[in-house]
């Protein structure tokens, strides 16, 4: 899993090369960031991959324990493990993304960047925050297999806060009749939680992360 986010985060730090000098007009350098930066439990707020790749295994034996079919039961472990390979891929490019901008943009005039989606694989969460503008500081919110990218915005053209106000207009209209967005934009409940491992998360407001307090404890568990 290192080699391969150390490759995503090469070719991010490219990629944010090559734009940067596109818009410089002159030749910006790939800064070389470190494995260390931009693998393993630097990723996931020091939980390493040792105890992090546990977790479909204990999926399985969870599953078991509830007494579900064995292959079943491998089903939601290989499940839950691509998930996290996808994921850990992801934080690979969003961090080396922003340590790219962060040391090379300021200098360019680079103020912030906005998320670049696929059109094909993004979900409706990803689309509606692509209509803001971030700070290059900012590490991007994602979500469980998430794919999307991101692309400097510099002050001489700077779009402001948000950037694609027909796009959420013309969703709005949708939705009004399909039904498509109305539980993101026409409720207003699309929002960024905090999470301890992962950092910045796609939520919809009201959704909330489980953590100790939601374990029973044994003598609840034996009652």
């Amino acid at each position: 899993m290192a080699a391969s986010q150390q490759t995503i985060a090469t070719l991010t730090d490219l990629y944010i090369a090559q734009i940067l000098s596109e818009m410089a007009g002159r030749r910006v350098q790939p800064l070389g960031i470190p494995a260390e930066k931009v693998t393993g439990a630097a990723l996931r707020n020091g939980v390493t991959p040792e105890i992090e790749y546990e977790r479909p295994f204990k999926e399985i034996w969870y599953q078991l324990s509830q007494d579900v079919e064995f292959s079943q039961a491998v089903g939601l472990g290989e499940q839950r493990a691509l998930s996290m390979i996808a994921t850990d891929l992801q934080l690979a490019r969003t961090h080396s993304s922003r340590i790219a901008l962060s040391e090379s943009g300021p200098q360019l005039g680079v103020v912030g960047y906005r998320r670049i989606v696929s059109s094909a694989r993004s979900c409706q969460l990803c689309q509606i925050a692509a209509t803001q503008r971030y700070h290059i500081a900012e590490l991007m919110p994602i979500h469980n297999n998430c794919t999307c990218g991101v692309s400097p915005i510099t002050a001489e053209k700077d779009p402001g806060q948000r950037i694609d106000k027909a796009f959420l207009h013309e969703e709005a209209q949708a939705s009004d009749v399909s039904g498509k967005f109305s539980p993101y934009y026409g409720n207003h409940i699309l929002e960024v939680r905090e999470h301890g491992e992962l950092g910045p998360v796609l939520t919809v407001r009201g959704q909330s992360f489980r953590g100790p307090a939601d374990i029973p404890s044994a003598a609840e568990t034996d009652a």
